[in-house]
Formats: C-alpha cells, sequence, structure tokens
C-alpha cells in the first residue's frame, strides 16, 4: 500500500499490532493482517543474513550429485 504521510504508514502497522484499537488488530473478510513498513534493499539484506542465522550462505543442496554417473561422450567408457 501507500500512504500519502509517514505518520499513516506507523498508524497502520500499530493498528496491525492491536494498540490503536481495542479489537485487537486489522481485519479483512475474517483473517487478521499483520502489517509491517517497507524495507530498503540494504535493510533487507541484513536482515536476511540475520534471520540465516550466520550459515555464511552455504550451500547445502549438494550439487555435484547431479552429475553422478554421467559418462562424458568423448571418454573411453562409451567405446566399450
Amino acid at each position: 500500500m501507500e500512504y500519502a504521510e509517514a505518520r499513516s504508514v506507523d498508524t497502520a502497522v500499530a493498528a496491525s499490532e492491536g494498540k490503536a484499537t481495542a479489537g485487537g488488530g486489522v481485519w479483512v473478510a475474517a483473517q487478521r493482517l499483520v502489517l509491517a513498513p517497507a524495507l530498503n534493499q540494504t535493510d533487507a539484506r541484513s536482515l536476511a543474513s540475520k534471520l540465516r542465522g550466520g550459515k555464511g550462505g552455504k550451500d547445502s543442496r549438494n550439487l555435484y550429485l547431479a552429475k553422478e554417473g554421467e559418462i562424458d561422450p568423448d571418454s573411453p567408457a562409451v567405446r566399450v
């Protein structure tokens, strides 16, 4: 969403946390909404690294296994 004034963002976020209303949050079609202000790219990257827990971007998908068993067409094993 876009707001005309910055204080409107603060009011909407506070309402979603239940601080601004006694009813406890912002509801649309019987679903409670949790609102948060948008982050710029730098803040988003730092938050992502913090949430990762210092894993350092280690790839745990074991992609080297994708070529396991592959036989190179130019290898002598093809001629056998």
